[in-house]
């Protein structure tokens, strides 16, 4: 059972993640859920669970003021959202199935091969915009 001192921990994690996810596109859970396992102690499948609520709204809110700009590919967006939702689907169940341990080691890979793509400054492109 959470108690106060949590729900304020998960409360200013979740914020800081809005705030940094909205403002450099990058997915609110990669924040949240490694602060949640360190800072609270929480096992992975509720880090997981928690961030993905949170990232739910903070994707709808950063959607609406950047749509409101101008600055949304509306075609690109719903062709990618189809294909999200199925995956999200899929993953969930087989998240469900697996271990804490095996999570982590997925999520620390993800981690380090986005970061690295990143740096080295190489895409995988498959669309070309």
């Amino acid at each position: 059972m959470l108690v106060l001192i949590d729900i304020l921990g998960i409360a200013l994690i979740t914020f800081t993640a809005g705030f940094i996810g909205s403002l450099i596109g990058l997915g609110g859970g990669f924040i949240i859920v490694p602060l949640l396992i360190i800072l609270l102690d929480l096992p992975m499948h509720k880090a997981l669970s928690i961030s993905l609520a949170s990232v739910a709204a903070t994707a709808l809110s950063a959607f609406i003021v950047y749509s409101r700009k101008g600055l949304v590919d509306y075609k690109l967006g719903i062709g990618l959202e189809s294909f999200t939702l199925i995956g999200a689907i899929l993953g969930s169940f087989i998240a469900l199935r697996l271990s804490e341990q095996v999570l982590k080691i997925l999520f620390a890979f993800a981690l380090f091969f986005i970061s690295y793509r990143m740096l080295k400054g190489h895409t995988l492109s498959l669309i070309h915009i």
